[in-house]
């Protein structure tokens, strides 16, 4: 799991990615799409130091607030440091109802408050420190099937700067990828 941070005119935002190949990172796209001109993107974690991505490919279906399962993916290539076996995740697509699952990312409330964020929330990226992942596990609630796609609703607590997130099984396999979160305190959510 990676820490996703972009910068551009509009400012810096962060959000979650994972490494699927040797120097392949799969995110949501909301979470690069709106990168303005000379916009970068930055990953890390704690065996990555800050190394500049690009984007390879998006696929990205605006959400128009009343479906689900709409595309919100984004390849990003970006150079492995020498020397340095980066695990990476793989897919499994079972994903069943009462499934226990955990979510991995960085959700900015959690990470205001490390002290490595400090300089980034000033906005200077330079010797750029990832703050730890955030774990959380829960399990599958059901599977919705929307218009566009299917969408996991599970209960592993996912926050902004989660996006782009693997959601995964017991055999550490990615079965999902964090994309939004609902909250409705009058409907129990």
């Amino acid at each position: 799991t990676v820490w996703i941070v972009t910068e551009d005119d509009e400012g810096i935002a962060s959000g979650t990615g994972f490494i699927v190949g040797n120097g392949y990172i799969v995110t949501n796209a909301h979470v690069v799409a709106d990168l303005g001109q000379g916009g970068v993107v930055y990953v890390l974690n704690e065996l990555i130091p800050a190394r500049k991505a690009r984007i390879v490919n998006i696929a990205y279906d605006e959400d128009d607030g009343e479906s689900v399962g709409g595309k919100d993916f984004a390849l990003l290539r970006f150079d492995p440091p020498q020397g340095v076996t980066l695990p990476i995740l793989t897919f499994n697509v079972d994903v069943k109802r009462m499934d226990r699952v955990s979510a991995w990312g960085y959700p900015f409330m959690a990470a205001q408050f490390d002290i490595r964020t400090e300089e980034l929330q000033k906005g200077n990226t330079r010797g750029l420190e990832s703050p730890p992942v955030v774990y959380t596990e829960g399990t599958v609630n059901t599977i919705l099937r929307g218009k566009y796609g299917e969408a996991i609703l599970h209960s592993a607590q996912i926050a902004g700067g989660n996006s782009g997130g693997p959601l995964v099984n017991g055999k550490g396999e990615v079965v999902g990828i964090n994309t939004w979160g609902y909250q409705e305190e009058d409907e129990g959510a």
